[in-house]
């Protein structure tokens, strides 16, 4: 776990702009209806009822969507979106690149998220040192995770996954386990 304010990082306008509006629409401010909560560089959309609303920031390559990725969740764990605070979130990437890619930066910015914890629902990626859930045992083994029982304090629970449908369909049967 790494520590630093947000006050020393300065994210770039782009980020700023998409930031501000990813976390519009998870708000409801944008009221709740599908299509775009702001315009430009740094645009983002956001659909859906409060609990299944889902957003989509748009910036151009190498202007720090991963990063965003990691500013969005972390704050929305602190409630900064209007809502209570988050406990768990999943960030789903396409490629198994794009995962290490997101486990680099979380070491370099994970300063910026409250206490958490990581699971990577993927078999292969070059971070040796990430929590994994794979195979027929992965549902259990996310279920666990996801599960409250024995942390103490309560840790912001990470869960990267690869946009493959075996992953996503343990994500998936995982949750729906979950009360509540």
């Amino acid at each position: 776990l790494w520590w630093l304010t947000t006050e020393s990082f300065d994210a770039n306008p782009a980020q700023r702009e998409a930031l501000a509006n990813t976390l519009r629409a998870f708000s409801g401010a944008a009221g709740g209806a599908p299509g775009r909560a702001g315009g430009g560089e740094g645009a983002a959309s956001g659909s859906g009822e409060a609990a299944n609303r889902r957003a989509f920031a748009q910036l151009a390559a190498g202007s720090g969507k991963t990063l965003l990725q990691l500013l969005v969740v972390a704050a929305m764990a602190r409630g900064e979106h209007g809502g209570p605070p988050i406990q768990s979130a999943l960030i789903v990437v396409p490629r198994l690149l794009l995962a290490d890619q997101l486990l680099r930066e979380l070491r370099r910015f994970g300063e910026l998220m409250p206490e958490h914890e990581v699971l990577l629902v993927a078999s292969r990626t070059s971070d040796t040192t990430v929590q994994r859930a794979t195979g027929r045992g992965a549902a259990d083994d996310i279920d666990a995770f996801l599960s409250p029982s024995g942390r103490q304090p309560p840790r912001l629970r990470l869960i990267i996954s690869i946009l493959h449908a075996g992953s996503l369909d343990k994500v998936g049967e995982a949750v729906r386990r979950q009360p509540g």
